[in-house]
């Protein structure tokens, strides 16, 4: 599901990016690409001229969790007990290489762009979306110079233009649950003193 998302998001791009040119069918014109690892293993390789969009970190949600996450209430009134929900946000970094500068920090700056207009990508919008996806929000998140500085390293390539998003939320979902057995109806006692 993770690289659905991804490709989601490159394809989302690519229209908006064509569209702009004025080019909505070409599909030779594409800038961005997810990030090629037919290369050594060591050493990442950011293609000339192309957007690269790459997954830099998974982070669990712990904040928007159901009450009870091991119950499931079916269409049909049915309860099913179930694994809790993993719900993710993926930080994706779009990086651009360009023999021009100028010409790379247009593109970063189309890709800005796009998200500014599409903080939401649902089912309206994007009907290729997953249907295990509700929607996908997207939040720029601006890193203190230590911190870029460290996913460069990581990455062991030199510092291009860059843009990093955090994606909500990528929700997995036990598939298979357990169904339970039916609430019957209690009878309350009082207790009383004697």
């Amino acid at each position: 599901m993770i690289g659905e998302v991804l490709a989601l998001i490159r394809d989302q791009l690519n229209a908006y990016l064509r569209a702009q040119a004025g080019k909505p069918g070409s599909a030779a014109e594409d800038k961005v690409q997810l990030l090629d690892t037919s290369a050594a293993a060591d050493a990442l390789e950011f293609k000339l001229g192309k957007v690269t969009a790459l997954l830099v970190n998974i982070e669990q949600e712990q904040l928007l969790r159901p009450a009870d996450g091991f119950h499931r209430k079916m269409p049909d009134g049915s309860v099913q007990r179930v694994q809790r929900e993993l719900r993710l946000n993926l930080y994706v970094l779009f990086a651009v290489r360009f023999k021009v500068y100028e010409q790379g920090l247009t593109a970063l700056s189309q890709v800005l762009r796009f998200f500014q207009s599409h903080p939401v990508l649902d089912h309206a919008q994007s009907p290729k979306l997953n249907p295990e996806i509700d929607k996908l929000s997207f939040e720029l998140v601006t890193q203190p110079l230590a911190e870029q500085n460290l996913v460069w390293s990581l990455l062991r390539t030199a510092y291009h233009p860059s843009l990093l998003y955090r994606v909500r939320m990528v929700v997995f979902r036990d598939p298979a649950g357990q169904s339970l057995p039916p609430v019957r109806q209690t009878e309350l006692r009082t207790l009383r003193k004697t």
